[in-house]
């Protein structure tokens, strides 16, 4: 069919007509209504067209809007520009008279292109040539140009006829001019004292409106009649519709003349509903092509008028009318020719079919009668009476005159419940069934002779039913009454047995939804209506099963009732209108309330069929009755018509773009794009019998996608990114399923650029010179490879022969540190000794320097093992500056002094800063050692510290000053390599590891820092270090973290003061000497140590820490010596299992390691070790520490002894004994008065041996359990004397002493008073 012949609106407007205030209203016109909220560019609307694509084109005091039946589309163009005509011609072109000129509409460019600038008022059309006025001159366009064809005064208003053009003058009537003298002769004059306005040819009548209202027609050979209007509003429009003339008018709405030219109707304004036109002021009226009436108004925007196609006839109540339905929710309906019963929540209708007339009774009436108006059921008997089921009343059996004759109770024992009826079923003249949702009580036999109801059995042979819910009662084509249990399937209804019978179990078994109604078919099919999972049909055997939802063009997948007529077609209620379903082709086609039905939502069990083949569905405003026959087979096309292609918002007819259309985009079925369009949205409309933004839709791209795609109600589809190729769009309406052919359209994506041919010719073109140069490039690469791989080779080789030397020599200065401990400890013990002349001193005094030399190495070989394996992290903690600064000072001076160097330090005083001390202090260690170094007699060293302020934040100016040899310009440069020595003799003579420097610059921005060197030879040499000391400028991790340990060396801060307050040997008689146990792997080691502890403590010795374990447990020593490397057990694991074991967990440990690390410090003293000591060490430091660690215990004893024993007890025991010493004195204090307690219930306690509770209990309290209870006892007693004022006796009796004189020495002993002075 060709698109040129196709004259189907957007609105196809076969819809039922609106109740009016009367039941049944003849009406059958319906009102939609648009304004500037609905897209309008302003409410004064003043004339209109439609195209043969279906678009209706609105002129507006403020430009020209396209309606494609959702969305209006504004010209920006015409943007405040005043509309006055529009013509469509008959070449598909859009004419716009407008207050600035004459406007022609571009179909390709979507654009109004100015044709003339001036005032034009009229456009017509006559013999495909389009004529305009301007004032009042008529022009023609002929051949794109423009002619003047008369040249007149007044003239207000022009139109042709065959024998010539009418002139309507403002001031002298209508004039014909002859066509044969081209316009120049004026052939005829009529009602020349008229102002007239508007003429209109219309058949063979000419029709003439005048300025005061009156309307005029003229026969071709004869003289104006008068038509009588009563009108004396200005006419703006004359147009025929059907048989009758319809004339617009400023003022008094629409007049319509039947054939006669007699007033048929008026339309007026309304106000009192929507359903009538928005305002009296009619500019312009337009019949649409599906004979839909479009209005344009002043000020009140756009109306539409949509006539009836008599295939609905709705049932709604009417206000104040009798005549009408009761009321709404039609929820049961029951037929008897020739009268329709409806029931409503609110009452019952009785409507006569052949007199239109109504029986109502209200729901006042019905609450007397029934106690209730919910009328769910009703039916008929032979007898003429009416049964009418409520759901919160009773039931009721009424008279052919509506007369109550009698109610019952058939659900419950009493008339005060609710009986819950939904449907009655007349079996016979004795029987009538009832479907009630009454409890259990689904379904009920009631004899109407002897009134008496039986219940039906929910259970027979082959039924699995136990609670459900009967939905209703329906019969399948055998005549065969079926139960719709809601999931479980149909049973037949055996009520002669009052049983539910499972005849269908086979199909039942394949019910896995909810089911609301069915029907079936003459082939045997089941069709099911389910809840909420579409249209299902299932063969009898079960194994047939098909579905159809909404993807198969369903408007909802929420079905409630079918009725059929025909068992082809299916009529199925939903809650979104209702669809006839195709049996045969699977098709659908959807009405609702926009094709006239009442509502949208319709209700369960609400359906029936009349004798001449209608149906009836209940909805939620009413009823409907449906005409099968009034359907048009035609009516279910739908053609889809494509309105646009944006790219990101911008239209494929942008008339400032590139125009890639050739012909109008509805008309075009192939199209090109270039890569760069290659993402795009296509919009569509349709033109079907409801307005395209209440449709649906289904679509997709060929060659893209094979599956249908349903946006619903979305009438666009994007598509992004696509790849070059050609693809094909495919739209249909979603509303009509299978039966629909498609719109097609044709895109094909081209290639970019850099793939068409010539790109292809370029890239062999490069492709060679690429492999040409490919080949060049790697014969040059071979040799440079070969070339690079020497070198790095050798590098390779050096470094791993750097870092061979570096960990040999690493592992050999921890294991330099135990016989350097063996060196540097028995010289100070002779240097100690007193006994020793000058000379000895001399030469001991140069062993002891050079040791602490070598140590000093031994520390910066390892400290440059950690910088080169990125080991070494900040440990940032606020700290005195001064103090590290003057602590370095008093390390190097005495050797300055010695090589006769003047050595000067300036520092702030109380000089604060957040730093990492210990690198701190190596920095300055280094950089004093580098300069004492250089620097010879007589020269001078200076050490500056001073704060700087740097953008409001804390840094320090570190410098290191001295008058040494220099270093060369080309050496400063390389100073901070690693193994970098400077190239001077004399610096090579001083010797050196070049490792020095390399620590510091490592270590000085590993703080954030940054250091400089400048240097003159023969001058001296000055290092700058500038370093952060504000805490925002470390991380959380690189902060220090506080660890709380018992006896930590580093807390010795002053070991002089140590050393004087606790005496290298302790107060102890020789024959009770504590016992110490020493475990250390070296022999050398352990036998000096021995040997030294020998005159102060009782020695045990152990070569590893499974031995030393083992040793403990046997002679349990007051203090414990470990090494932290040993075999078979090591130190942390060693220190571990003491603290778990219940004999030794109490017992001191203190550490020895070569490894010096924090971290392996914390290890340490987190395994539980009370003091860590690195080798070498001062052997008057571990004499110190030893001594420290026993006098904390030895007051731990006498706290424990005190009257509060348990207090700050986690100040020097593991966690594992304060707790038995706390459960201990518990124990202790809850038995305190059972005079039998002794040890051997202390021991059952906490079962362990007396032995071992003697050994613990000494070790933490230095007396026997028997003594600990006793003394615990006295010192209860002392307080129940002192404080609560009790006897001696009482106190004796309640602290477990049964003999008052025994408690009274025991007191004095232990208080050195008798308990009655207290």
């Amino acid at each position: 069919m060709r698109l040129s012949n196709i004259h189907i609106s957007i609105v196809t407007v076969f819809v039922a007509f609106i109740i009016s205030v009367r039941g049944f209203s003849a009406e059958q016109e319906r009102y939609l209504h648009f304004t500037e909220i609905d897209g309008l560019p302003r409410n004064i609307t003043t004339c209109l067209e439609q195209d043969k694509y279906g678009y209706v084109w609105i002129g507006t005091n403020n430009g020209i809007a396209r309606f494609d039946g959702k969305n209006f589309y504004c010209y920006k163009e015409l943007s405040g520009i005043g509309v006055i005509y529009l013509l469509y011609d008959s070449h598909d072109v859009l004419w716009a008279a407008t207050g600035e000129g004459l406007f022609k509409y571009n179909r390709l460019t979507n654009y109004f292109d100015r044709i003339v600038q001036g005032f034009v008022s009229k456009i017509r059309e006559d013999n495909g040539e389009v004529y305009f006025l301007m004032l009042s001159d008529i022009y023609t366009i002929k051949d794109n140009k423009i002619f003047n064809i008369y040249q007149g005064n007044d003239i207000s208003d022009f139109c042709f006829s065959k024998e010539g053009i009418w002139l309507a003058k403002s001031n002298d009537g209508v004039v014909l001019l002859s066509r044969e003298s081209n316009f120049s002769k004026v052939i005829a004059s009529y009602l020349q004292n008229k102002s007239v306005v508007l003429v209109r040819k219309i058949d063979d009548k000419l029709f003439v409106g005048c300025y005061d209202g009156e309307l005029y027609s003229i026969s071709d050979n004869g003289k104006p009649i008068y038509i009588e209007i009563n009108n004396h509003y200005l006419l703006k429009k004359i147009i025929k519709i059907d048989h009758e003339i319809w004339l617009a008018t400023d003022g008094y709405g629409i007049i319509v003349l039947d054939k006669n030219f007699k007033i048929s109707r008026i339309l007026n304004r309304n106000w009192s509903t929507d359903a009538s036109i928005n305002s009296n002021s009619i500019y312009d009226i337009l019949c649409g092509s599906n004979h839909e009436i479009w209005l344009a108004s002043y000020g009140a925007g756009l109306t539409c008028i949509l006539p009836d196609n008599l295939l609905f006839q709705n049932f709604l109540p009417g206000k104040g009318n009798e005549n009408s339905l009761v009321a709404n929710e039609g929820v049961a309906v029951f037929i008897k020719k020739p009268i329709i019963y409806f029931g409503t929540n609110y009452g019952l209708s009785a409507w006569d079919e052949n007199t239109g007339q109504f029986n109502n009774l209200t729901s006042d009436r019905l609450r007397k009668d029934l106690n209730g108006t919910k009328v769910t059921a009703i039916t008929a008997s032979t007898d003429n009476s009416i049964w009418l089921g409520t759901y919160d009343g009773l039931l009721g059996k009424y008279n052919s005159n509506y007369q109550l004759t009698k109610t019952y109770h058939p659900s419950s024992n009493g008339p005060d419940e609710m009986q819950q009826i939904v449907q009655l079923q007349e079996i016979d003249k004795s029987n009538l069934l009832i479907v009630t949702q009454f409890h259990s009580r689904i379904l009920l036999n009631f004899n109407t002779k002897n009134e008496t109801t039986s219940l039906f059995e929910l259970y027979s042979k082959g039924s699995n039913i136990t609670y459900c819910l009967l939905n209703s009662l329906r019969e399948n084509q055998q005549g065969e009454l079926l139960a719709v249990i809601s999931d479980k399937g149909l049973f037949h209804v055996n009520w002669k047995d009052n049983v539910l019978e499972n005849r269908l179990s086979e199909m039942n078994k394949r019910i896995d939804f909810n089911i609301a109604d069915f029907y079936n078919d003459k082939k045997g099919y089941y069709w099911f209506a389910s809840s909420a999972n579409g249209l299902i049909r299932i063969s009898t055997d079960g194994k047939n099963y098909k579905k159809f939802t909404v993807k198969e063009g369903l408007p909802s997948n929420t079905l409630v009732r079918i009725e059929s007529t025909d068992d082809r077609f299916l009529w199925i209620s939903t809650i979104s209108g209702i669809f006839r379903f195709d049996t045969e082709s699977g098709e659908a086609l959807n009405f609702n309330h926009r094709d006239g039905l009442p509502a949208n939502e319709f209700l369960e069990r609400v359906s029936g069929k009349t004798i001449d083949g209608k149906i009836v569905f209940g909805c939620m405003a009413g009823f409907t009755i449906i005409d099968p026959s009034k359907v048009n087979a035609e009516a279910s096309k739908t053609e889809v018509i494509i309105s646009d292609i944006t790219f990101q918002n911008q239209s494929i007819r942008n008339p400032e773009g590139k125009q890639f259309l050739k012909q109008p985009l509805e008309e075009t079925k192939e199209i090109r794009l270039p890569y760069s369009k290659n993402s795009f949205s296509i919009h569509f409309f349709t033109k079907n019998k409801s307005f395209s933004k209440y449709h649906h839709y289904t679509y997709r791209l060929v060659g893209l996608e094979d599956e249908w795609i349903y946006p619903g109600e979305t009438n666009y589809a994007t598509y992004t990114n696509l790849s070059p190729g050609k693809y094909t769009f495919e739209i249909k309406s979603a509303d009509k399923s299978q039966g629909e052919i498609p719109t097609m359209l044709s895109i094909y994506i081209q290639s970019p650029w850099y793939l068409r041919w010539y790109a292809f010719g370029g890239y062999m073109i490069i492709f060679f010179t690429i492999i040409y140069l490919s080949f060049y490039a790697f014969f040059k690469r071979i040799e440079l490879k070969k070339e690079k791989e020497i070198a790095e080779i050798k590098i390779l080789n050096e470094h791993e022969l750097a870092e061979k030397k570096l960990a040999f020599f690493t592992n050999i200065s921890h294991d330099l540190k135990t016989p350097l401990t063996l060196i540097d400890a028995p010289v100070n013990d002779l240097l100690q000794s007193g006994n020793l002349n000058p000379e000895q001193v001399n030469k001991l005094m140069i062993v002891n320097r050079n040791a602490k030399r070598l140590y000093k190495l031994i520390s910066d070989l390892l400290d440059f093992r950690k910088v080169t394996q990125k080991q070494y992290k900040l440990e940032v903690r606020e700290t005195s500056v001064s103090d590290i600064v003057i602590g370095v000072y008093n390390a190097f001076k005495e050797e300055c002094k010695n090589k006769s160097i003047n050595f000067d330090c300036w520092v702030d005083d109380d000089l604060i800063g957040f730093v990492d001390t210990e690198k701190i202090e190596k920095i300055f260690w280094n950089l004093l050692s580098n300069a004492l170094k250089f620097t010879n007699r007589g020269g001078t060293i200076s050490l500056i510290v001073e704060e700087l302020i740097v953008d409001g934040s804390k840094k320090l100016k570190l410098v290191v000053k001295d008058s040494g040899i220099g270093i060369l310009e080309k050496d400063i440069s390389n100073i901070f390599d690693h193994f970098y020595k400077v190239s001077n003799s004399q610096s090579i003579n001083q010797g050196g590891t070049g490792i020095g420097l390399s620590i510091v610059k490592e270590m000085v921005e590993l703080h954030h820092g940054e250091i400089k060197v400048e240097s003159e030879i023969g001058t001296g040499t000055i290092f700058t270090i500038i370093l952060p000391a504000d805490k925002s400028f470390f991380t959380e991790n690189e902060m220090a973290v506080p660890v709380e340990t018992k006896h930590q060396v580093s807390a010795y801060e002053n070991l002089d003061e140590l050393e004087n307050n606790n005496p290298v040997v302790p107060i102890h008689k020789q024959y009770n000497l504590p016992r110490i146990l020493l475990v250390e792997d070296n022999t050398e080691l352990r036998n000096y140590l021995a040997g030294h502890f020998e005159k102060r403590y009782k020695v045990y010795a152990a070569e590893d820490g499974l031995q030393g374990l083992n040793v403990a447990k046997e002679i349990n020593p007051d203090i414990i010596l470990t090494d932290v490397q040993m075999p078979t057990m090591n130190g942390y694991d060693f220190c571990k299992e003491i603290r778990l074991n219940f004999d030794t967990s109490h017992i001191p440990v203190v550490m020895l390691t070569a490894n010096s690390t924090t971290d392996k410090q914390i290890e340490g003293l987190s395994t539980g070790a009370d003091a860590y000591l690195t080798k070498p060490f001062e052997i008057n430091l571990l004499d110190t520490v030893l001594n420290t660690v026993l006098d904390n215990r030895r007051k731990l004893r006498t706290k424990f002894m005190r009257v509060e024993p348990t207090e700050n007890l986690e100040e020097t025991l593991p966690q594992k004994d304060i707790n038995f010493v706390v459960e201990l004195n518990q124990f202790i204090e809850a038995n305190m008065m059972d005079q039998s307690l002794n040890v051997e219930m202390l021991t059952t306690h906490f079962a362990v041996s007396v032995a071992q509770l003697h050994r613990k209990i000494k070790s933490l309290t230095g007396t026997t359990p028997n003594n600990l209870i006793k003394t615990i006892r006295l010192k209860r007693a002392y307080k129940l004397i002192k404080e609560e004022g009790l006897r001696v006796s009482e106190a004796a009796y309640q602290t477990g002493f049964s003999d008052p004189n025994y408690f009274t020495t025991c007191f004095k002993k232990e208080f050195g008073e008798n308990p009655s002075q207290v």
